[in-house]
C-alpha cells in the first residue's frame, strides 16, 4: 500500500515537472495549458465528463467544455438532433420517405468545435494518438447503444470499419475508422455476451478512387461513393448483424452504399457509429 502511494506521488512529481518545461499545446485553440485530468470511469455514458476525461492530454480546459454531444430528440434511425427540443425522438422526414439500408445510425457528438478539432488532427495532421480518446469514447457510445431498453440490446456479430482507397491509405498511412476500433477486441472480451463479436480490418474494400466527401451535396455524394465497395472474399456476412465504424455521418451516403453491399451479401442487419455527425443532413 506505501509503496502504490509512493509511486503515485514520484508520478505526480515527475508528471508535474514534465508539463512545467514542456506544456501540453491545445489541438483545438493551440494555446498552452497544463495537465488536469477529470476523474472519470470509462463505463460511464458519453457525455461532457467523459468527453473532458479522455480528451484531456490534448485540449485545455475551455475547449474540453465546449463539447456538444447528441441528445434527444433525434431521428431514431438516422440519428439526426432535431433543432426543436420539445418532442420525444421520431423518424426525420428523409427517413419516413427513404428509409435506406441502415437499421439504426447513432454518434457521439456534432461535428463542430473541438471534436471536429480532434478528427482533423487525426485525419490530416497525423495525430494518430488522438485516436485512443476517440476509440473510448465511441466504445462508451457502443455499450450505451446495446444495452438501452428502446434499442435492440443483441450486440453485432461483425464490427468493421469503412475502408480507404489504397491510394488515400498510403497518402495518409492509417485509416482512422479501424484506429478507432483497433482495442476494441480488449474491451470486448472484458464485456458479458460479447464472445461473439469480431472486430474485422479489411471485411470491406474500396475499390475504386472517390473524390473526398467534404463540400458535396447529397446527390453528388451519392454518385461518388456508387459502387466504390465490395466484400472482401474472406468474409461471410450471411445472417449477421454488422456493425460499420466511421469518423464522421453527414449525408450517410457512405455507410449506406457500404450496407447496400453488406445486404446484398446476406447480411441480416447492418448499424452505425460515428465519432462524430453534422447538425443538419448535408452539411459539413
Amino acid at each position: 500500500m506505501r509503496k502504490t502511494l509512493v509511486k503515485k506521488t514520484l508520478k505526480t512529481i515527475f508528471l508535474s515537472l514534465k508539463d512545467a518545461v514542456f506544456p501540453l499545446k491545445c489541438l483545438a485553440c493551440q494555446e498552452l495549458f497544463l495537465r488536469q485530468t477529470a476523474h472519470c470511469e470509462m463505463d460511464l455514458a458519453p457525455g461532457k465528463g467523459l468527453y473532458a476525461h479522455h480528451t484531456s492530454l490534448y485540449l485545455c480546459e475551455h475547449c474540453r467544455r465546449d463539447f456538444q454531444g447528441i441528445e434527444s430528440p433525434i431521428c431514431l434511425r438516422c440519428g439526426l438532433m432535431f433543432k426543436e427540443r420539445f418532442s420525444g425522438d421520431h423518424l426525420c422526414g428523409d427517413c419516413l420517405t427513404k428509409p435506406g439500408k441502415i437499421s439504426f445510425a447513432r454518434a457521439l457528438g456534432v461535428y463542430d468545435r473541438s471534436l471536429k478539432y480532434l478528427i482533423h488532427a487525426l485525419k490530416y495532421r497525423g495525430k494518430i494518438q488522438v485516436s485512443r480518446a476517440l476509440s473510448r469514447l465511441l466504445y462508451a457510445l457502443y455499450c450505451q447503444c446495446y444495452t438501452n431498453e428502446t434499442m435492440e440490446c443483441e450486440g453485432p456479430d461483425i464490427i468493421l470499419p469503412v475502408p480507404l482507397f489504397k491510394k488515400r491509405f498510403r497518402q495518409r498511412g492509417f485509416n482512422q475508422a479501424w484506429l478507432l476500433i483497433k482495442d476494441w477486441p480488449l474491451f470486448l472480451a472484458c464485456r458479458s455476451g460479447n464472445e461473439k463479436t469480431e472486430c474485422i480490418k479489411d471485411g470491406l474494400v474500396r475499390n475504386r478512387w472517390t473524390d473526398p466527401q467534404a463540400g458535396l451535396d447529397r446527390k453528388k455524394r451519392q454518385s461518388n461513393i456508387k459502387g466504390a465497395f465490395s466484400l472482401s472474399s474472406h468474409l461471410d456476412v450471411r445472417k449477421k448483424h454488422v456493425l460499420l465504424i466511421d469518423d464522421v455521418y453527414t449525408t450517410g451516403a457512405t455507410v449506406e452504399e457500404c450496407a447496400a453491399v453488406l445486404m446484398k451479401n446476406g447480411a441480416r442487419k447492418v448499424d452505425v457509429l460515428t465519432v462524430s455527425r453534422t447538425s443538419e443532413k448535408g452539411v459539413a
